[in-house]
């Protein structure tokens, strides 16, 4: 990035925040110089350090990194269509909000540029949430991710479905497979249905004959 100024020659340091930027050069005349930010996020002061002190904080001197702290609701369902609220820093003039390779849809930005809300796309597992600009794209941390989950109805009618195989797949194993007669059963009375000469029918022997 390029800071304008005056009283740079001899620049030391750039401080973004608290922390270092990296490849400073000076411009001859000492009134800009070219600075690599480093990693951070919100809204900091850049300070220029020169032997003679350190310029001090002003409106002029803010840089703020374009990076998502908070993703709300972190979670929707795959078919997409969850309103989205996204915060962090840098969002002005933001033209893309990514979940993952996939765009959302219905980007509209706070005059602030550190909120804005969107639409989910269709997707699954978990990915990043990153905000393009014209000054690039957001990092991926932590903060942005953002979890498809399926639709309950859906698991419920997989469910169903599953149990309603099952109890057809154990009904027709149970088709044909009636009681077996009982051990003995039948056997008995079967042999007592027979007929048997009864004693009273014997042929009258010769003693009857002579009567």
């Amino acid at each position: 990035m390029t800071v304008t100024g005056s009283g740079f020659t001899g620049a030391t340091a750039v401080n973004f925040g608290f922390t270092p930027g990296t490849g400073l050069v000076v411009a001859p005349g000492g009134t800009q110089l070219t600075v690599t930010s480093p990693p951070g996020s919100g809204t900091v002061d850049v300070t220029v350090t020169t032997p003679f002190g350190t310029s001090p904080t002003t409106a002029a001197d803010l840089f703020t990194y374009l990076d998502v702290t908070g993703v709300n609701p972190n979670v929707g369902l795959t078919s997409g269509g969850t309103a989205v609220t996204v915060t962090g820093s840098g969002f002005t003039g933001a033209t893309v909000v990514s979940f993952g390779p996939n765009p959302g849809t219905g980007l509209l930005v706070a005059q602030d540029g550190t909120q804005l809300t969107v639409t989910s796309p269709a997707g699954s597992g978990t990915v990043d949430v990153r905000v393009t600009t014209p000054l690039g794209t957001s990092p991926a941390v932590i903060a942005d991710q953002f979890s498809y989950i399926q639709k309950t109805k859906e698991k419920e009618k997989e469910k169903d479905h599953k149990e309603a195989i099952k109890d057809k797949q154990g009904s027709r194993q149970g088709k044909g497979q009636g009681p077996g007669p009982r051990e003995g059963e039948g056997q008995g009375d079967r042999q007592g249905d027979r007929c048997q000469a009864p004693s009273d029918f014997a042929e009258p022997g010769p003693a009857d004959r002579q009567n």
